[in-house]
């Protein structure tokens, strides 16, 4: 079945393809709906047991090397298609990252991207993937021993900003490898339901970890914060102005007024918009892909 539908979504446009999944994902939907009902109806210790007993992996499809993924719920399913996702973020990596670099991967959710970067170099590079959702942090380490990369992969639970101190960090989802969740620096309305889901989280600016924590400075950056990567450059200005960051992908949605002084911000650093590329079902959401002049 897998291999059929690998098959199919070879032949299809990506339009059609985002479409095929939009319409897998509601039927496992009601799969789930419908198993979540018979497990309610067994002892806890019996479906506690069944759940540690049906604990799964897959492969993220990244062609180069084999990448295990847990996959314990439909968004980590999900995840396992980061690549034909976002091939410009492969892409980016595969022509940017070095031996020896340093990668800092913010906002890395469940990892695939970290595991891409690991992968190219070899194992050497030195890679930091910060992801402040507390249970997506969990699938994160989870993955990295999956595939022994913790003595070269540091998951770290920070919320990257213009601040450093505790932050309130507001959920869209307690599920792992949810996304979309807000920071308290993007204008955007609550739901009552995303009020509830909240808690804080130690936010801190990126040059406050160079100069009091002594982490190395970053040659290739990828920020995707959904609405927070203003203040993610903002508190990193002297890792910006200095010479040793030579790349950056940053994920922004092109309505929000900020994109457009992003944009100059970066400029002024000394980095240009190599290339633009829209998220597929998306006319806003794109990822912009920066390089330092004269490297």
């Amino acid at each position: 079945m897998r291999r059929l539908e690998q098959e199919l979504r070879r032949q299809l446009s990506p339009l059609g393809r985002y479409q095929l999944s939009r319409i897998r994902k509601v039927a496992l939907q009601d799969l789930s709906t419908i198993t979540r009902q018979i497990t309610g109806l067994l002892p806890l210790r019996v479906a506690a047991s069944l759940k540690e007993g049906i604990a799964r992996t897959g492969n993220l499809d990244y062609q180069a090397t084999r990448i295990l993924m847990d996959v314990s719920t439909l968004t980590q399913v999900e995840r396992l298609n980061a690549c034909q996702k976002e091939p410009e973020t492969v892409t980016w990596i595969e022509t940017h990252i070095r031996t020896g670099d340093v990668f800092y991967d913010v906002g890395a959710n469940v990892g695939a991207y970290s595991f891409v970067a690991d992968a190219v170099t070899g194992g050497l590079a030195r890679i930091f993937a910060f992801e402040p959702g507390s249970t997506t942090y969990a699938a994160l380490a989870q993955n990295i021993f999956l595939n022994d990369c913790h003595q070269r992969i540091v998951p770290l639970p920070l919320a990257l900003s213009d601040y450093t101190g505790l932050r309130m960090f507001h959920y869209s989802s307690i599920v792992p490898g949810a996304a979309s969740h807000v920071m308290p620096d993007v204008n955007m309305r609550l739901t009552s339901e995303t009020q509830m889901r909240s808690q804080y989280v130690l936010s801190c600016r990126i040059d406050d970890l160079v100069s009091q924590f002594g982490m190395p400075v970053p040659n290739l950056m990828k920020i995707d914060v959904d609405g927070s990567e203003m203040a993610v450059i903002q508190g990193a200005i002297q890792v910006f102005r200095g010479s040793i960051l030579r790349s950056l992908l940053v994920e922004v949605d092109e309505q929000a007024p900020q994109t457009r002084e992003l944009v100059q911000m970066l400029e002024g650093f000394g980095f240009d918009l190599a290339s633009r590329h829209h998220h597929v079902g998306s006319n806003c959401v794109a990822n912009y892909i920066f390089v330092r002049r004269n490297t």
